[in-house]
């Protein structure tokens, strides 16, 4: 969470990766401190599935779409809007809330993971997503909160007992 504050506050640009020890890891897409795009490994939250889960896809839509975009390599949010699935607001609605479960997947690697950010200069045009970090961060927090972190700082300001 502390990273995805600092992006934000120095509005960075660039792509930031984090890596476990087993195997697992993610990479995150910044465009002027907001994240633009987001991969994990093992792979998380399919655009698909997501909108099925969020209710604006049926079953019998998500099998056909998926069989259009495995023959056709098409963006399957593309698919389903040129199909009158779902409008383009709801596509952007999905493509956030796919952003944020693998930005929030990324808050179960261990806390010895590492991270590398890597900067690079912000193109003129702005992504077509644009998603405040704070949102997956205080997904993250709530549901993984670092609790050893916290015991540490509290440590240092606990008072002693009295010996009575």
């Amino acid at each position: 969470m502390h990273l995805l504050v600092y992006v934000r506050n120095r509005r960075l640009t660039g792509t930031l990766e984090v890596r476990a020890a087993d195997g697992r890891d993610g990479t995150i897409e910044l465009w002027r401190g907001r994240i633009s795009g987001a991969r994990t490994t093992p792979p998380t939250a399919y655009f698909g599935t997501v909108a099925y889960e969020l209710g604006f896809i049926d079953t019998t839509t998500l099998d056909a779409t998926l069989l259009e975009i495995s023959k056709t390599r098409r963006l399957h949010g593309n698919v389903l809007v040129e199909a009158g699935a779902i409008s383009a607001s709801q596509r952007d609605e999905i493509l956030a809330e796919q952003v944020c479960r693998k930005v929030h997947q990324l808050f179960s690697l261990p806390p010895l993971a590492t991270f590398a950010l890597y900067e690079a200069r912000p193109a003129a045009d702005e992504p077509t997503l644009a998603l405040d970090p704070l949102q997956p961060g205080w997904r993250g927090l709530r549901d993984r909160p670092p609790t050893e972190s916290v015991r540490s700082v509290l440590a240092l300001y606990a008072l002693p007992h009295d010996s009575e």
